[in-house]
């Protein structure tokens, strides 16, 4: 069972924005699991609703659940590893496999900023000390 539960989280939220994450490559949705035994770097791919999430719907909106469509990107980052992204960017012509790993490097150091920031706000709030002692200890 994945543990990202997609389907469920954007069909809850009505999410209207563009998503880009990284995926597990193991234990993961069937058809990242058939997408990566293909061998292909990029493709476009159907996430069924899980059994959990339609469990909690009434009978006759599970009959109108669809799979959400998503583009699957391989890449081998710089050391060795392999990542696995999951994107509504479907246009492979405007945004390469390349730039797909680009956007998640760069949205991902703007979460570490942001933990950092969160956890030098913290500090503050926990320590007692002005912002300048946290922020020149820090």
């Amino acid at each position: 069972m994945p543990a990202l539960r997609v389907h469920d989280d954007f069909a809850l939220y009505c999410y209207a924005g563009h998503f880009l994450f990284r995926c597990p490559a193991s234990s993961t949705f069937p058809a990242v699991v058939d997408f990566l035994a293909s061998g292909a770097d990029d493709d476009i791919i159907e996430i069924a609703p899980s059994a959990t999430y339609r469990s909690k719907q009434p009978s006759a909106a599970r009959r109108e659940l669809t799979s959400l469509t998503v583009r699957v990107v391989r890449v081998v980052l710089p050391n060795g590893e392999m990542a696995v992204y999951l994107t509504d960017l479907l246009d492979s012509a405007t945004f390469s496999c390349e730039e797909i790993a680009d956007l998640y490097r760069r949205r991902w150091e703007v979460e570490l900023d942001q933990s950092y920031c969160l956890l030098c706000h913290r500090f503050y709030d926990n320590s007692g000390l002005g912002f300048g002692l946290v922020s020149s200890a820090v």
